[in-house]
């Protein structure tokens, strides 16, 4: 922004921040900002590049397709017009015309990485798994690398092969001990496996190879949570969210235990706050702000939040059990009892919980 306040025309700050706010998610200030490139520049190839991804997360499969189109006539020897091209088509189910231009895009760059996921993907999810798995097979032959070997241990856990998979990972390991994909990968093949303690330090070691990895210090602290590290998974929540303040899931995650342990209400509410915003449409999201409103007996807060969790999960019985604890704690004491008779019908098992009983109780239920 100092460099355009310098420099009106200078559009290489332009393009820069159009790729943050892609990055982002916000495909409507990445195009404020590149469009204004293009307005001086329409064959400025970066900003058709990123211009073709906005509109594709946008939805616009024709204005991103003639974006993409655009940037293969002004760089007709980039591999990166036909993997973007082939990955809207993917997106949209036209698998033989995706698979042409990710084809290209490897005569073009065969270093290009996303391009041949994108190519194994097309085979995937139409369920030629030999075929995918050959293409990826055949180039390891060839030239073996980590990311070879990691892009098959992705494959082979798609398709349901764990040990093919773990073979593969540990193969990508040994020819690159500091590949934190393939570390966090095989993570995510233990917890397929139910395997969370197996899982712990695969990330543990993933985090140490890319500490500035929101998104791994996330899952780390997931698993923490799921094993009982309740003070390990706060911490991991917490970095995650110095890291990136807008990590939705983090902010949710972390809101949840200050919430049930009863501490750092304030903040608690703050960071559920901050999921809400990132996470809209999340029903959990809006569960977990609606029961920190219920706490702090805010009640009327909270039933529009719960009812909206509500309308996206139904059959949802801790939704339910929710709803009836915020409908008594504003004294609607049978809309309560309604709502609690659905959560048990709905799961037996929550009598076993003593809030739960309480209410029971409470309410002659």
């Amino acid at each position: 922004e100092e460099a355009i306040n310098q420099d009106a025309g200078f559009y290489q700050a332009y393009v820069a921040l159009g790729e943050i706010m892609l990055n982002r998610g916000q495909s409507e200030a990445c195009l404020n900002y590149v469009n204004k490139v293009l307005a001086v520049n329409p064959n400025q190839p970066e900003a058709l590049l990123l211009a073709g991804s906005a509109y594709g997360q946008q939805g616009n499969a024709s204005k991103s397709q003639a974006a993409f189109e655009q940037y293969m006539k002004v760089a007709p020897n980039s591999g990166l017009g036909p993997d973007k091209l082939g990955m809207l088509y993917l997106g949209n189910k036209k698998y033989d015309a995706a698979r042409n231009q990710f084809e290209h895009a490897l005569e073009l760059d065969p270093t290009l990485t996303e391009a041949l996921e994108g190519l194994v993907t097309s085979y995937v999810v139409q369920k030629k798994n030999d075929k995918a798995v050959e293409i990826v097979t055949s180039r390891i032959a060839k030239a073996p690398s980590s990311g070879l070997y990691t892009l098959l241990g992705k494959l082979y856990l798609n398709i349901g092969k764990p040990q093919e998979a773990e073979a593969a990972l540990n193969k990508a390991r040994e020819l690159d001990p500091n590949n934190a994909s393939a570390v966090a990968m095989m993570g995510s093949l233990y917890l397929t496996q139910n395997a969370v303690e197996k899982a712990i330090p695969q990330y543990a070691e993933a985090t140490r190879q890319r500490p500035n990895d929101a998104g791994l210090w996330t899952v780390y602290a997931m698993l923490n949570e799921r094993s009982g590290r309740t003070e390990a998974a706060k911490k991991a929540y917490e970095k995650a969210l110095e890291l990136q303040p807008d990590m939705g899931s983090a902010a949710n995650n972390l809101a949840w235990i200050y919430a049930q342990e009863g501490k750092e209400m304030d903040r608690a509410l703050e960071l559920a706050r901050r999921a809400k915003v990132a996470m809209p449409e999340v029903a959990a999201v809006s569960d977990t702000l609606a029961w920190i409103y219920y706490k702090r007996q805010l009640y009327d807060s909270a039933v529009p939040l719960m009812q909206e969790a509500l309308k996206s999960q139904p059959e949802n019985a801790t939704y339910r059990f929710h709803l009836a604890a915020i409908l008594s704690g504003q004294g609607k004491k049978d809309q309560a009892k309604t709502e609690l008779t659905k959560a048990l019908r709905l799961d037996s098992n929550l009598k076993n919980r003593e809030d739960v009983r309480k209410m029971m109780s409470d309410l002659a239920l």
